[in-house]
């Protein structure tokens, strides 16, 4: 009942904003199975970067599957993303 109404976008950007401004990280990165379209959205929604694919990255039964990998800088962070 929440999809598309951006709770997951919202929660993401607060998760950065005490990642770096609370917790003092520098980077963040994360990790997205290339067919999930709508967190692939969010990431790029909220400025990260695509960094490259992971190839294999998870298990999932008796497949290995690949994952995009994003990530965002503090100093990239400090607008509060987009």
């Amino acid at each position: 009942s929440a999809r598309g109404k951006g709770v997951a976008t919202r929660a993401l950007r607060k998760l950065l904003d005490v990642t770096f401004g609370e917790l003092g990280f520098n980077r963040v990165n994360i990790r997205i199975a290339p067919g999930n379209k709508p967190s692939l959205a969010i990431a790029k929604r909220l400025g990260l970067e695509p960094e490259g694919v992971c190839r294999q990255a998870w298990k999932v039964g008796d497949e290995y599957w690949d994952a995009v990998e994003f990530g965002v800088l503090a100093s990239e962070w400090e607008t509060g993303g987009s």
